[in-house]
């Protein structure tokens, strides 16, 4: 459900960035926007590969997290893509009346729940298939990191992504 849910904010934002960065900047600036957020996007699909899931008494180790390689990477780039977005949505809303408005916003209100909804359910189901696992970080007696092979979906997926890109998105909406 994380990969659909990715899409889904995916693709909303290239529509919003069209709509907004395309109009208000230059040409430069809408290319690097959709390069980021194509970049962010198999980003975040990488960490969902390379994130080992739990097998009830199977567990590997001394490989390594590689997903703390992907997230090295990931982390400035989809900062960067907040803040692209966030310049453009600010820039476009000062431009347009909110009636006009209304629908984009009234989209990502929902989508911003839908994922919040998600992560809650994506959180409680993967935390229960760790139970009694070894390399559970929230099972006492473990000396490892939170972040692990078997954790880092937990922190950095689609709906993360989701919830972050409408949170930084819309924020301006309430702002100016």
């Amino acid at each position: 459900m994380n990969s659909i849910f990715l899409l889904i904010i995916s693709i909303y934002a290239f529509f919003i960035g069209y709509k907004f960065i395309k109009p208000n900047f230059k040409k430069s600036l809408f290319t690097t926007f959709i390069i980021i957020l194509i970049t962010s996007t198999l980003l975040f699909f990488l960490v969902d590969i390379v994130t080992f899931k739990p097998r009830p008494n199977k567990a590997v180790s001394g490989n390594g997290n590689l997903g703390l390689i992907v997230l090295y990477f990931l982390i400035p780039i989809f900062l960067i893509l907040l803040f692209i977005l966030s310049k453009g949505i600010y820039q476009g809303f000062k431009r347009q009346p909110l009636s006009e408005l209304k629908k984009h916003i009234m989209f990502g209100i929902v989508l911003l729940v839908m994922g919040t909804i998600l992560q809650i359910t994506y959180v409680s189901s993967t935390l229960n298939a760790l139970s009694n696992h070894r390399y559970n970080p929230f099972e006492e007696g473990y000396r490892g990191s939170i972040i692990n092979q078997y954790t880092n979906t937990l922190f950095f997926n689609g709906n993360i992504y989701g919830i972050f890109y409408c949170s930084s998105s819309y924020w301006n909406t309430f702002n100016s």
